[in-house]
């Protein structure tokens, strides 16, 4: 048997929205693959709600409109607390510079290398500076 997929999910907190905690419910289940590290990039209180990032009058009448044509139960970018199942998984919490950017110490950068991981997927609204 093939060993599984050693994979790290970057994070912009524990809140995610919908679509994204679906996809990582998926992966956790999965046969071939397992989560094995968080990279935290902070509190997702921090960020603004996805549905109402913009007052723009265009933008409300796009939502409008795009609710009416695909109608669903799920909102994809509703905030939903990760599965507790990774609750276990070993986290690691980046911190912001003065400048409000993410930055990825150089002991940091080396810890997610020694971890030998297959992937780090990037749910982040965010973009971290570093390695």
């Amino acid at each position: 048997m093939k060993p599984k997929l050693k994979i790290g999910l970057l994070l912009d907190g524990i809140t995610v929205p919908f679509w994204a905690a679906r996809t990582i419910e998926r992966i956790d289940k999965s046969d071939y693959a397992e989560i094995v590290l968080l990279v935290l990039t902070g509190e997702a209180k921090k960020f603004p709600d996805p549905n109402h990032v913009s007052k723009s009058l265009l933008y409300e009448a796009f939502k409008y409109f795009d609710k009416g044509m695909n109608k669903s139960e799920n909102d994809p970018l509703a905030l939903e607390n990760l599965p507790v199942e990774l609750n276990k998984v070993n986290r690691i919490l980046l911190e912001r510079n003065n400048a409000n950017l993410l930055a990825i110490p150089e002991d940091v950068a080396l810890d997610v290398k020694e971890r030998n991981l297959d992937v780090l997927i990037d749910f982040c609204n965010l973009v971290p500076l570093g390695e």
